[in-house]
């Protein structure tokens, strides 16, 4: 073969493997993406877990706490606390309507009685924790937020989120860096204006069956230095939830 042809076949070579590059870059969407971290989040039909969650201040000290979650495909959630006493049995329902508002109850035994959370209430935080309510309806990305920018590298997808124009979130844009194994965000920065106000990361996944669980998860506000970790202790998928269990009613009962 003659020097010139070799040449030239390398050099057609190099130019397919470019396109090829080119394509798969654009194989996928940010919407795409953004579809799969949240069906990757909610994990199945439903899930049932006990986790625990810990609270640390910006000196280091430590608050333990013990709780039950339920959980339905990106609509309903139920929260129960389970430990210490003192909250035992304080709850939270989120029920989330695409296109429409989250209705958020707060259920405090002491009072024997369940309040909705108002709209200019939802980005307070959730009993002391750097979760607002607002954060933790947020489990259906892609009517709340859009795609106006991704980079891809080797392992991940970088999206810049920004809240869609019908929605009613604090947050002016979110940055997430996409593990592109399991789907699952291995951090999610939320910025009011041009400011990073929160910071939650994915530190420990792992494959359980045939679903990627967040095993600990961490959500810190870097203006106090405050942070809140939780640690799934026992996880259980497509148990057949019932509606009922997403209900009001069922938010008081307690045993």
């Amino acid at each position: 073969m003659k020097k010139s042809t070799i040449i030239t076949s390398v050099f057609l070579l190099l130019i397919m493997l470019s396109v090829f590059k080119v394509e798969s870059v654009g194989a996928i969407s940010g919407e795409e993406v953004l579809a799969r971290v949240e069906d990757a989040m909610k994990t199945g039909e439903d899930m049932q877990a006990t986790e625990k969650m810990t609270l640390i201040d910006s000196e280091g000290n430590q608050e333990v706490r013990k709780l039950e979650l339920y959980q339905k495909g990106s609509e309903k959630m139920l929260m129960r606390f389970l430990e210490p006493a003192d909250i035992r049995g304080v709850g939270v329902l989120l029920l989330s309507e695409n296109g429409q508002e989250d209705i958020i109850y707060l259920y405090m035994p002491a009072f024997r009685r369940e309040r909705r959370i108002a709209s200019h209430a939802k980005n307070q935080s959730f009993m002391g924790t750097d979760l607002s309510y607002e954060d933790m309806a947020q489990m259906n990305y892609s009517d709340k937020y859009k795609v106006v920018n991704m980079v891809e590298n080797e392992g991940s997808y970088i999206l810049t989120v920004e809240p869609k124009s019908d929605t009613d979130i604090s947050y002016s844009k979110a940055e997430m860096k996409v593990d592109k194994n399991s789907f699952l965000p291995n951090e999610i920065k939320y910025y009011e204006g041009e400011k990073a106000v929160k910071k939650l990361s994915i530190p420990f996944k792992e494959k359980q069956e045939k679903y990627w669980v967040a095993k600990k998860m961490i959500v810190e506000n870097l203006e106090t230095n405050h942070q809140t970790i939780m640690e799934i202790l026992e996880v259980k998928y497509d148990q057949d939830l019932d509606d009922r269990t997403f209900t009001v009613r069922n938010l008081r009962r307690f045993r």
